[in-house]
């Protein structure tokens, strides 16, 4: 989940400042100056209009519009961490000033959200909530954000909740869905993405939620045919219809990822398919990264030898544990060591497999003897040696 600062950002705010109400409670020079930043911005030039009106600031208790547009101008400027920061701090010194303020309550839980720190945005949404003794114009918006926050906080059922009293729009239906898809409340899912889609068809993301809610929900075929919709919409987002085709088995149609994908799902796709050529061309076309090393020399290998290619096979099959582990805690290094071991274990087993394939005695016994000093496949080396002797013996 993201979102862009024009999702809580309103002009209608600067709007505000210069309305004829607000202009009466304004001293003449704060006027003057608020009618040149408008000007100012209106011209493109922020930086122009934060120095105009930074100096205001500086003054016993400014006035509340002060703050909202001074803030806002330093939100526009958002390219460097630093200009974050100044905006941040601007919006905080205008809540201290005036705490009861509306437009500065929002704009500075906007700004806690836009750094990133959802905890504290969520305390001082769910303070004011608790507070207020009736319900007041500015809280939809409010829980709106508070809804956000849970969600970047991972904190679903409290995003549901701070949802639940929303009327239901473009903004609010993904939150939903994707609260209640991390909780696996699928019917709650599907209803909500059947809402969602009476008002707005043309969302791939409501159809790709659907079909999640329409799988988990037994629902195959309304599943497919809600990914394929979704493919029409969105054709560069198609991972999760060629998930669903291979979970039905229809590996043939999964397999149409390696015309554009490149990734070790696409290609086990191409290996259950029988398409071992083009899966062979779609890996040669990215190199793995450390994580996927293993997995994916595993994999190349199988495929080489589905073609005959013996040789290059076994190669790629020796590949597969030779990358040094990264530097991790030792809970994880002992993790990554195992994973490790079994990727290891299994290239040997293949390894010996396709010598003995072709009575290649010697070379399969080194395979097998390297498996046997994995602890894991001690036993299982050990017997492989001891069948080649009995077989060669029988030979």
């Amino acid at each position: 989940m993201s979102t862009s600062r024009s999702v809580f950002l309103s002009i209608s705010l600067l709007l505000a400042v210069l309305s004829p109400a607000v202009a009466a409670s304004l001293s003449s020079l704060d006027r003057a100056a608020l009618q040149r930043a408008q000007s100012l911005m209106e011209q493109d030039r922020a930086s122009d209009a934060i120095a105009l009106l930074q100096p205001r600031l500086q003054q016993n208790r400014p006035h509340p519009n002060l703050y909202l547009f001074t803030c806002h101008a330093l939100a526009q400027q958002h390219t460097h961490e630093q200009e974050q920061n100044e905006a941040l701090a601007c919006w905080q010194q205008g809540h201290d000033s005036h705490p009861h303020h509306a437009a500065l309550l929002q704009g500075l839980s906007t700004a806690l959200i836009q750094n990133a720190q959802f905890d504290q945005a969520i305390a001082l949404i769910e303070q004011h909530l608790a507070q207020a003794t009736a319900p007041e114009p500015q809280h939809n918006e409010l829980r709106y954000l508070l809804a956000y926050s849970h969600v970047q906080r991972e904190q679903y059922a409290a995003a549901l909740t701070s949802l639940s009293p929303l009327p239901r729009n473009e903004r609010i239906w993904p939150l939903m869905a994707h609260s209640q898809a991390a909780l696996e409340r699928w019917p709650e899912l599907l209803a909500t993405t059947e809402e969602w889609l009476i008002k707005v068809p043309e969302s791939a993301t409501a159809w790709r939620l659907m079909a999640q809610a329409q799988l988990a929900l037994q629902q195959p075929q309304a599943a497919t045919l809600a990914l394929q919709i979704s493919e029409l919409l969105d054709p560069s987002n198609v991972a999760p219809l060629h998930g669903l085709y291979a979970s039905l088995g229809a590996y043939d149609l999964a397999s149409q990822c390696l015309s554009y994908q490149d990734n070790l799902q696409c290609l086990r796709f191409g290996l259950l398919a029988g398409r071992y050529q083009a899966s062979i061309d779609a890996a040669s076309r990215w190199t793995p990264n450390l994580q996927d090393w293993d997995a994916y020399h595993l994999l190349l290998g199988q495929l080489l030898q589905r073609t005959g290619e013996r040789h290059l096979a076994r190669q790629t099959w020796w590949q597969v544990g030779t990358q040094a582990l990264p530097v991790e805690s030792e809970g994880e290094l002992r993790r990554l060591r195992q994973q490790r071991e079994r990727a290891r274990g299994q290239a040997l087993l293949l390894i010996g497999q396709s010598h003995w394939l072709e009575s290649q005695w010697p070379e399969a016994q080194i395979a097998y003897r390297q498996m046997a000093r994995l602890p894991g496949y001690k036993q299982q080396g050990q017997s492989l040696l001891t069948a080649i002797e009995q077989y060669r013996l029988l030979d």
